[in-house]
């Protein structure tokens, strides 16, 4: 079922809907995988900080939220340059989370065109996503065409995780159907 929404920058005002889309998305996602100790530590206000960070930064990243009719925020991507250089990717898609209950509707879809486009309009023509390897989720990205990159392992709470990268090698070409 598609929903109504719209693709928008994000502003100041966005922070606390952005960290509550975050928070909510992980509670979810990654329970049994991430520990919970480091799930129910997570803290909105801390959350909200970091946004608020990030979005007064002037240092190329970019956060788009997704906005329903009522102004819900339904989910987000944070993108900018490639900040791993090992990777011959030019742009990163950082963040990319729904909301639960937004998932499966077509705005991860429209959050992952926008993103493109926006990298785009900056020269910014390969980005590379890394996606927790149990996340059930992670199918979406080949879905809309990232292929198989690399992997490695990372700690989440003192938990060794394995990270996936996909990687899109000209955002020119569009997403898969």
């Amino acid at each position: 079922m598609q929903a109504s929404f719209r693709i928008r920058s994000a502003v100041p005002a966005d922070v606390s809907g952005i960290a509550h889309v975050q928070i909510s998305t992980w509670r979810a996602t990654y329970r049994g995988l991430v520990p919970d100790t480091y799930l129910g530590a997570m803290d909105p206000a801390v959350q909200e900080n970091y946004w608020r960070s990030l979005l007064s930064a002037n240092d190329g990243d970019f956060v788009l939220v997704a906005e329903s009719q009522d102004q819900e925020i339904a989910g987000f991507a944070c993108a900018g340059p490639n900040r791993d250089v090992e990777l011959s990717y030019v742009a990163e898609l950082h963040k990319l989370y729904l909301a639960p209950k937004w998932q499966g509707r077509g705005v991860g879809r429209r959050l992952i065109e926008s993103t493109a486009e926006t990298l785009l309009q900056q020269n910014l023509t390969s980005m590379i996503v890394w996606v927790l390897g149990g996340n059930p989720f992670r199918k979406f990205y080949e879905s809309v065409g990232g292929a198989y990159v690399s992997e490695r392992t990372i700690e989440v709470g003192g938990a060794p995780l394995l990270d996936v990268a996909y990687g899109w090698r000209n955002l020119r070409q569009p997403l898969k159907a």
